[in-house]
């Protein structure tokens, strides 16, 4: 008869298997050609067209994976220049720095997921908003107007953030639909982490991102208060594919 005996001690030497996000198995072979002296301190990483191409991979995959580079210090980004590797770094702060971004979602697949939903919230608080509900939305962006002209500081990106989840939010709210909040609460929950502030930081560069998003917003809110539900729908897909070319350039 055959031993089918359990040797505890023999299990213990294999690992999960993990199905990982792209921009992270990116991550890891570029960590390993620093390890290896393939690539060494001030050496500029090829375009990220070219990276893309060689990878087999999406360009929105290689930005992910170049801004968690710069997260866990291997990688810097120089305006206008490109990418440079820098010193390596401690391997126990990689390990910590790889479960770390393991637990974060990818913030391309987040910014889908908010164009097909919020579109479709959009148009339907264009049918369901009520006066209060219309009034707290130009609340929100009555308040990101008035900031706007102030200088850029960490102070300004932080109150920006803030205040453009509040009004994404009270749109919800306008839907008067409780599983709908619960459900966007929950996934912008998500856009409090490292790569996605890390990416708007980014964008910030962008010459006049600020006027931009405040005009986008204000056709969002314009075709709610007219109750224009296809306007409103159309105008938030146009807003989050324009941060979406902000993020992650032409895709």
């Amino acid at each position: 008869m055959e031993d089918i005996s359990v040797n505890f001690a023999q299990i213990q030497m294999f690992k999960e298997v993990k199905n990982e996000k792209v921009y992270i198995r990116v991550v890891k072979q570029i960590e390993e050609l620093i390890r290896n002296g393939k690539l060494r301190p001030g050496d500029r990483l090829p375009p990220e067209k070219i990276l893309a191409k060689r990878l087999g991979i999406s360009r929105p995959s290689v930005r992910e994976a170049i801004v968690a580079l710069g997260i866990l210090g291997l990688v810097e980004t120089r305006g206008g220049k490109g990418n440079f590797v820098k010193n390596v770094v401690s391997a126990s702060f990689l390990d910590q720095g790889f479960r770390n971004l393991e637990e974060e979602e990818s913030p391309f697949e987040l910014l889908q997921a908010r164009k097909i939903i919020e579109g479709e919230i959009a148009g339907y608080a264009a049918r369901m908003a009520q006066k209060e509900d219309v009034r707290r939305i130009r609340e929100a962006l009555d308040k990101m107007r008035s900031i706007v002209q102030v200088p850029s500081s960490p102070e300004k990106f932080e109150q920006h953030v803030k205040l453009d989840l509040e009004f994404h939010l009270n749109i919800v709210r306008a839907t008067h639909n409780a599983v709908l909040f619960r459900m966007v609460t929950q996934l912008f929950e998500n856009l409090k982490e490292d790569l996605w502030t890390s990416l708007k930081k980014r964008s910030w560069t962008i010459p006049g991102i600020l006027q931009r998003y405040l005009i986008e917003h204000e056709q969002i809110l314009r075709a709610i208060e007219d109750r224009q539900s296809y306007r409103a729908r159309k105008s938030m897909h146009k807003h989050l594919t324009g941060v979406e070319k902000d993020l992650f350039g032409k895709i």
